[in-house]
């Protein structure tokens, strides 16, 4: 990893730096986590692809949402039954930005952030790597 903690991929012959961080959201509800995912094209530092995946939103949606199986984090992970996405895998990272690019993200185009407050739906419309590794 990088003095800046950015690591890279390549893409389609493109490529891209990104990070995950976890955070702790100031005002909430139910749950103060929150993992972030920054991905950026490389020498398109201004039109970042910004991913919010709120444990929030998970318990919002649904009353008592442990019975019923939904998402959860532990350690960068998203656990839901036997499924686990770790959002530090870079075939994640690839899924999420093909994903993306393919839809409504063109870094090159744009001066400003696509930021995606409610990325934690994505975990079940992208069909992402599953594994701790």
């Amino acid at each position: 990893m990088s003095k800046t903690g950015l690591r890279k991929i390549k893409i389609s012959g493109e490529t891209y730096l990104w990070k995950v961080g976890h955070y702790h959201l100031k005002e909430f509800n139910f749950s103060e986590c929150i993992d972030r995912v920054t991905i950026y094209l490389e020498g398109c530092k201004n039109s970042p692809l910004i991913l919010h995946f709120r444990l929030e939103d998970n318990i919002i949606l649904h009353d008592n949402a442990r019975e019923k199986g939904n998402w959860f984090i532990d350690w960068g992970c998203f656990i839901k039954k036997k499924r686990v996405i770790n959002l530090s895998r870079p075939g994640v990272i690839a899924k999420l930005i093909e994903y993306h690019t393919q839809r409504n993200w063109n870094p090159k185009d744009e001066n400003k952030a696509l930021e995606i407050l409610d990325a934690l739906k994505l975990l079940e419309i992208i069909e992402l790597p599953e594994g701790m590794n």
